[in-house]
Order: C-alpha cells, then structure tokens, then sequence
C-alpha cells in the first residue's frame, strides 16, 4: 500500500471469500518505509499509525512531549509505504479485500497493479 501523504493510517485489511465465511485477517507482517527510502524500512503493525511505527524504531522522540510534535512534523509531509506480503488458503478462489478503517489519502496496490485509490 502506498499513502502519497504522510497522514494516519488505521487499516484492518482482510481477505474473505465472496461465497464462504473463511476470512484471512492481515494485520501482522508489515513494514514501513518512506517512498524515497531513505526512512526503513520498519516493523508496522496494522491496524496502526506511521507516528507510532517511527517512535518504536527510534527514529522519532515521543511528538507529545514538549515540542517534539514541531519537530516531527516532518512525518505528515512525507510519503510513506505499508507493505506485506500473504497467501491465501487454495480454498479461497474468489477473494475480496475489505479496508476497514483507511484513514487517508492512499493508492493501493495488489501484485503490482494498482486496485484502488483512496481520498
């Protein structure tokens, strides 16, 4: 997933069967890294927030304590990429991906081909 704006984003994404109830949540596995890549890439969790994933790798101070926010806001100005990478079950033949939660402006990419822009 790319975000071309350096916002929050809460994403819960899973894969579900269109005709049964199987479900494949994708939370674990990501990282995180900036789309020029210099920053990362870092361990994320999602559903999760690119100040947090920043602040647990080091790279960032805690943005609430005394005037660190101004000195992070260097985040919000950045482009920033969430990948990982899943298998599905071979039972799973007609996949839909849900996005519970995208919190801001972000291309979305499956295999390389773009699926889905959100604003």
């Amino acid at each position: 997933m790319s975000c071309r704006r350096g916002k929050v984003i809460l994403l819960i994404l899973f894969a579900q069967a269109a005709s049964a109830q199987t479900r494949v949540e994708l939370t674990d596995g990501w990282t995180l890294r900036s789309a020029d890549g210099e920053i990362g890439p870092v361990t994320a969790r999602v559903p999760g927030v690119v100040h947090t994933a920043l602040r647990q790798a080091g790279i960032i101070p805690d943005p609430y304590f005394g005037d660190n926010e101004q000195r992070v806001a260097w985040v919000d100005s950045t482009t920033w990429v969430y990948e990982t990478s899943f298998r599905l079950p071979a039972a799973m033949q007609q996949p839909v991906l849900v996005f519970d939660g995208l919190d801001t402006i972000a291309d979305i990419y499956l295999n390389g081909a773009h699926v889905l822009r959100a604003d």
